[in-house]
């Protein structure tokens, strides 16, 4: 299959004209950790997403990686890095999906949507097995012909896992919410309508080979007219788990962010980092931010995009004050027999105003061996 998603998949559901794609993968699997994402310029929403899976088709540890930006406004480089974890294991059944959902109404309205995925598994499952679910990444993008807004809420997160071994299945309660707005001055006026695709990627762990250990983390800040604050650095937490596992790494089941009203974005920080683990004890490292401008944002935009093509009017940047709050749900996984590679992608995307985001300008795709 590849970058283009043209292998045999192990079980097609769906569910409500929506489809439900799982695989299984062997030996190993990617665990996502999150990413980080700059615009040179306030950006409204096109497109937007970061995931890691396993190249379907593959017997061997063989990874693809992709990122996706794209915006409306004018033409600009997204920059980004993206952070992830190989577990290579012989003791846990993994699995991977991932399910489409439109998310439609009005401007300012918060929109919301709740799915069970309900998953045949491969094989038996004992009833003292751990489980456990975690986002591998998610993407978000507007409904072709729809117009682009500024965020003002996104909630993603993984709300239940449970199993029933009679029935040998794995059901996932997935939440999400979205709340965008235009807000600026070159909105169309008549043009009300909110309507974006959301596709969240699972991971599934089944077994015994392994334990998890779940919680919350959050901060807030805000800013004045022209942001100059810097932003947070990454927090350190302590995640205690059993000492009686000898490897650790760390994922994400939620991200939770909420602004005072809708803002472009210039920058976006949601990421988790394995840092030291000893006993049972993982140190980890929680970056978390939003940026809606920078006071020098709009001359380092015209440097880099000098004769490139026609830059926007310094008036039609209006920046607001604003505030912030955020919050991400984590996970340890603990192995009692695991190999664990730490690792991280950058890269960009050169997006030109107008082009169709589909035809996969909006997307930053890369195999991992």
């Amino acid at each position: 299959m590849g970058l283009l998603r043209q292998a045999l998949w192990l079980i097609v559901l769906t569910m409500a004209n929506t489809m439900v794609i799982a695989q299984s993968t062997r030996n190993c699997f990617p665990i996502w950790q999150g990413f980080s994402q700059t615009w040179g310029y306030p950006q409204r929403m096109q497109a937007f997403g970061d995931w890691i899976i396993h190249a379907p088709e593959q017997d061997s540890c063989i990874l693809e990686s992709y990122h996706m930006a794209a915006c409306d406004k004018a033409d600009d480089i997204a920059r980004f890095t993206q952070y992830y974890a190989t577990v290579h294991t012989e003791t846990i059944q993994s699995l991977e999906a991932f399910n489409c959902i439109t998310l439609e109404g009005k401007e300012g309205e918060l929109l919301r949507d709740s799915i069970e995925l309900t998953i045949d598994w491969p094989s038996p499952i004992a009833r003292d097995a751990n489980l456990e679910a975690i986002l591998n990444g998610f993407e978000l993008y507007v409904r072709g012909g729809v117009q682009a807004d500024n965020l003002q809420r996104l909630d993603l997160e993984i709300a239940g896992v449970s199993q029933d071994p009679e029935a040998q299945q794995v059901h996932v309660k997935l939440q999400m919410a979205i709340q965008f707005s235009c807000g600026s001055g070159d909105c169309e006026p008549l043009n009300q309508v909110v309507e974006y695709i959301i596709t969240p990627h699972v991971l599934m762990l089944e077994g015994q080979g392994f334990r998890s250990t779940r919680a919350t983390y959050g901060s807030g800040r805000s800013w004045e007219k022209h942001d100059t604050t810097a932003l947070p650095p990454m927090a350190r937490v302590a995640l205690l788990g059993d000492a009686h596992y000898q490897a650790a790494t760390v994922g994400i089941r939620g991200i939770h962010i909420q602004l005072d009203r809708a803002h472009g974005m210039l920058a976006w920080d949601s990421r988790v980092l394995p840092l030291t683990y000893q006993d049972g004890l993982l140190m980890t490292g929680v970056g978390i931010a939003y940026r809606q401008n920078d006071s020098d944002m709009y001359e380092a935009y015209r440097k880099v995009n000098r004769g490139r093509h026609k830059l926007p009017a310094k008036c039609a940047l209006k920046p607001k004050p604003g505030s912030m709050i955020w919050e991400m749900d984590v996970v340890m996984l603990q192995f009692e027999a695991a190999k664990i590679e730490p690792g991280s992608r950058s890269g960009k995307i050169e997006w030109v105003k107008d082009q169709k985001q589909m035809d996969g300008a909006a997307r930053s795709a890369v195999e991992i061996k």
